[in-house]
């Protein structure tokens, strides 16, 4: 299912600014016609069309991306717009500034965001999360971000993985690489419980075992090969401060 649960909602939005007349909108923006057809069908807009709606025709991006505050930016605020929020790499925005610099047309070109999840993401169904449940966004250059893949970011709440991943670190899941037996000794997240958990993935004859890198705090979870797949996907990246 991937996250149509969230693009589902920017598309519906995304339409509703577009209109009937996607050639005439596209010429009005300065875009390529089969760019803005492809983010109609589905595809997460990036960073340099993000901009060019804000900046052209003065949509609220926050708005865009989340169904939440004005559609369109008040002349307030685009007074108010501060200086670029450019980024090579990653830019990483927390919950008290996200809508802040959502509002700022000035996203780096070649960044596509990735929604923070809020709350502990429900093991069963890892990719059940509403548009409530965003509490901002990580902006990824799209060199870092494989094509076609899908991922999340959400928050460490335990230092089962200390020092190297800590409570209160983002971690970025990639959610289409989830196959056992390419993700043997890596760092992947799983199903356990009522939530998540990240662990090194080791393989035996009969069962998954994870395993913690804080092992005076943590135990090893065994869990038997015969159950579903447990991995929701590969660990990515991690972004926070060491303590």
């Amino acid at each position: 299912m991937k996250v149509d649960f969230i693009m589902s909602d920017v598309k519906i939005r995304l339409q509703e600014i577009v209109g009937s007349n996607v050639s005439k909108f596209a010429r009005m923006i300065g875009e390529n016609r089969q760019t803005i057809d492809n983010y109609l069908l589905g595809r997460m807009p990036r960073g340099a069309f993000l901009k060019k709606l804000a900046e052209k025709i003065n949509i609220n991006i926050n708005w865009l991306l989340t169904g939440k505050g004005p559609k369109e930016l008040s002349a307030a605020v685009v007074r108010e717009k501060k200086a670029l929020y450019n980024t090579p790499a990653i830019n990483i925005i927390t919950s008290q500034e996200y809508k802040k610099v959502l509002q700022d047309s000035s996203f780096s070109e070649d960044c596509i965001p990735i929604p923070i999840i809020s709350e502990p993401i429900v093991a069963s169904n890892p990719l059940s999360v509403k548009e409530k449940d965003i509490e901002g966004f990580v902006f990824v250059n799209q060199a870092w971000l494989k094509r076609g893949h899908t991922y999340l970011c959400f928050r460490v709440q335990y230092n089962c993985m200390h020092p190297i991943i800590c409570e209160g670190f983002i971690v970025a899941i990639d959610l289409n690489e989830n196959e056992p037996l390419k993700l043997k000794r890596q760092i992947v997240a799983t199903r356990f419980e009522d939530g998540i958990s990240l662990k090194y993935l080791i393989l035996t004859e009969k069962d998954y075992v994870l395993l913690p890198h804080n092992t005076a705090e943590h135990k090893p979870i065994v869990i038997p090969r015969t159950v579903p797949n447990p991995i929701i996907g590969k660990v990515c990246w991690w972004w926070g401060n060491q303590k």
